[in-house]
């Protein structure tokens, strides 16, 4: 492993599904992944609409309505949920091309908090790509 900051990090891929249109994967940091812990909190009704709109990508591709997902930062993208549940994440590069790497989820945020979210998941991208152009950064 790559160590790149003072800290020792590990990052790692789960794969979260593989479909005929697309691939979801999340970002496990030092064996912890923020998106399955977001989602096995949320409640039922929560859960069931952000595991609906993932199915959706797996099955027909990215949403094409704005209200579902969205760019909010140079290179991360938000998936909605009409919950107010959110999932922000960043496409995989050339190496994994047709996939949407997923960082953390949060709620509904004010435009404050989004911003502060946003470069949270851009940080994350940065060191996932810096890490993966390295020998063997990142385990898939």
């Amino acid at each position: 492993m790559t160590q790149f900051n003072p800290k020792v990090k590990i990052f790692e891929l789960e794969e979260l599904g593989v479909g005929l249109s697309f691939s979801l994967y999340v970002l496990t940091i030092d064996g912890e992944c923020s998106v399955r812990a977001f989602i096995s909190a949320l409640d039922k009704k929560n859960k069931t609409q952000i595991v609906s709109l993932l199915k959706s990508i797996l099955e027909h591709g990215l949403p094409h309505n704005p209200q579902r997902f969205r760019k909010v930062g140079p290179n991360t993208f938000e998936l909605k949920a009409r919950s107010g549940a959110r999932l922000l994440g960043f496409f995989g590069g050339s190496n994994m091309p047709k996939s949407l790497i997923l960082t953390h989820g949060f709620w509904k945020p004010h435009e404050k908090i989004l911003r502060r979210q946003v470069n949270r998941a851009e940080e994350l991208r940065k060191e996932y790509f810096r890490i993966a152009n390295a020998t063997d950064g990142v385990r898939l």
